[in-house]
């Protein structure tokens, strides 16, 4: 694992729980704000949308209602006097009362330019302003066309002012209506109001950049009137097209390389125009720009200011704590006596190494007590070794004894000896501290061969060890002192044969032996006491006995596994060993 120093991980930390949250903080900040505003931009687009549009019907209303008038007053009267101006010309009586009622009717609605009247001779008469196009080409005209098409019923349209080659106007607004089959009274097949677009002009909200832009398309995608003084991005009509088709009304979020446009639409409810509005993003959110960009210089001075303090920081806890670390370092790879500086700014330091020289000087006695342990230590394995030639002496003698016995024919010495010897050399050649559970079976029973032939048949021993168990790995030693402890408190006063049985059991993760005899039994004072190694039964064996076995136990096991005592005087005795369970791969 990768060591990383104090002042890697306060940056660290800086950066994770204070620079990352604040930027994520101002970027959620910054989307929630801009969502929100523009959800409020569509509402409030919306409904000047949907009151735009009820001003457009209205104006589109005053020009039905004038050429309703113009239509159906006093029984039809003005289409007749139309009519007879039209048939004799200037000399006709009804031309002055004819232009005075239109002037009246007109004059109401000051976006009027031209009142045209269409005869089925097919000439027109216009009042005002009079069309560059002969009868014949107005006739062409779609907004004509579609009047004849729908009798008694006004239809509105847009026409460009050139298309009719008509002066003092950019764009036209038509009003037309046809009058079924013709009036042989009236001779009027048809009128048409010619009108301005700047009368949408005057109930089109005030402008800015926050409202953004307003215009008018007629059902062909044509813009009739606008406020916008840039064109708009290329492709947004297209998919503004595409979105009229489908909807009514809504909005949408249209995006090209350089800009973003919030899109608000309807359409009116009279003619089938769409009012739509424009807003840039850049515009929306100019404000909410400038708010982040004052943050973004109030959190680089923060972090100036930071800087600052991670110096001064540095100067007073990380010095110190590196000072520390050279220190620990120089100790761990030489040996000397730690050089650091003990009067530092900081109490706490003063007292961290203050603290540290104590522990190097303890540490440095400890090393020399060890020293002087092992020192020791090597004197009696050499005085260990010079003893050894006794043992193999010893073994030599048997060796001769047996061979003698093996001569004279004598099994029970031959058989004795060979126990014997099979103990003593496995002392002598085995120098491991552990051993298979079937090598400490096979000692304990040469064991208790020498033993029977001391105490004869007063005791039978059974072995209650599966298979599978015999290879895991004990401690040497382990069974031995407790057979004998078994005989001698168990098989000796008795005036008949008694039982040994060895057994063995795995659970889990650990391994438990158990010695069992029928014998006299023990008091608790007598377990104790046998616990204890105070030697107190008179049967204390001079090197290994049961309180040898504990300790072995608890130094190379730990204090969870021992040896525990059962008994009853007069019944039985049952001692038990619990050990870790290591296979025969295992050490």
């Amino acid at each position: 694992m990768t060591r990383r120093s104090i002042l890697y991980v306060f940056l660290l930390a800086f950066c994770l729980f204070i620079a990352v949250p604040t930027i994520l903080f101002f970027w959620l900040l910054r989307t929630n704000y801009t969502n929100t505003l523009n959800e409020s931009l569509m509402e409030k687009s919306s409904y000047t949308l949907n009151q735009m549009a009820s001003q457009y019907d209205k104006e589109l209303e005053a020009l039905t209602y004038t050429m309703a008038v113009i239509v159906t007053s006093n029984n039809n009267s003005l289409l007749h006097m139309a009519n007879d101006f039209h048939l004799q010309g200037s000399s006709s009586p009804e031309r002055h009362l004819l232009e005075n009622q239109l002037t009246m009717l007109t004059s109401i609605n000051r976006g009027i330019l031209s009142v045209v009247f269409f005869f089925d001779d097919g000439e027109y008469y216009a009042h005002r302003r009079q069309p560059s196009l002969n009868s014949a080409s107005l006739r062409n005209e779609p907004w004509f066309t579609a009047a004849m098409a729908n009798d008694n019923r006004a239809v509105y349209a847009f026409t460009p002012g050139e298309s009719l080659r008509y002066s003092g106007a950019k764009n036209l607004l038509v009003a037309a209506r046809s009058l079924g089959e013709p009036d042989s009274a009236s001779g009027v097949d048809a009128v048409a109001i010619l009108a301005n677009v700047s009368l949408f002009d005057a109930v089109r909200p005030n402008t800015d950049t926050a409202s953004g832009d307003f215009f008018v398309l007629d059902e062909l995608g044509r813009v009739i009137t606008s406020s916008a003084a840039l064109p708009q991005p290329e492709g947004l009509m297209t998919q503004l097209t595409e979105s009229v088709r489908t909807n009514t009304s809504g909005s949408f979020i249209f995006e090209d390389d350089r800009k973003s446009v919030l899109v608000t639409y309807t359409q009116m409810d009279l003619a089938n125009w769409t009012i739509v509005n424009t807003v840039h993003m850049e515009n929306l959110t100019r404000d909410t720009n400038r708010t982040v960009a004052s943050a973004l210089l109030f959190y680089i001075g923060f972090l100036f200011v930071f800087m600052v303090f991670s110096v001064l920081t540095y100067r007073r806890i990380i010095r110190p704590v590196r000072a520390l670390t050279a220190a620990m370092q120089s100790l761990d790879k030489d040996g000397l006596e730690p050089d650091i500086q003990s009067d530092w700014h900081s109490y706490e330091f003063n007292a961290l190494v203050s603290t540290f020289l104590n522990m190097s000087r303890k540490i440095r006695e400890l090393i020399d007590e060890i020293d002087i342990r092992e020192r020791r230590k090597r004197e009696l394995e050499i005085e260990a070794l010079q003893y050894q030639i006794n043992p193999h002496f010893i073994k030599n003698t048997l060796n001769s004894i047996r061979l003698l016995a093996m001569i004279s024919k004598n099994d029970s010495i031959r058989e004795t000896t060979e126990a014997l010897e099979t103990i003593v050399s496995d002392s002598l050649t085995n120098t491991s501290t552990t051993t298979t559970l079937a090598e400490e079976l096979n000692r304990l029973h040469s064991y208790f061969t020498i033993m029977w032939v001391r105490y004869g048949d007063q005791f039978t021993v059974e072995y209650d060890v599966p298979d599978e168990l015999r290879g895991c790995r004990l401690l040497k030693m382990l069974l031995q002192p407790i057979a004998e402890n078994a005989i001698f408190h168990g098989m000796v006063d008795r005036e008949t044969p008694g039982h040994i049985c060895i057994g063995a059991q795995h659970f889990d993760d650990v391994l438990v032996l158990s010695v069992t005899d029928n014998g006299a039994g023990m008091a608790q004072g007598q377990i104790r006491s046998l616990l204890a190694g105070d030697g107190a039964d008179g049967h204390k064996t001079t090197r290994i006995g049961v309180r040898n076995v504990v300790d072995r136990i608890r130094l190379n096991y730990g204090e969870q596994y021992g040896l525990s005592i059962q008994s009853q005087l007069g019944a039985y005795t049952r001692v038990i060993i619990r050990i870790p369970y290591l296979s025969g791969s295992e050490t």
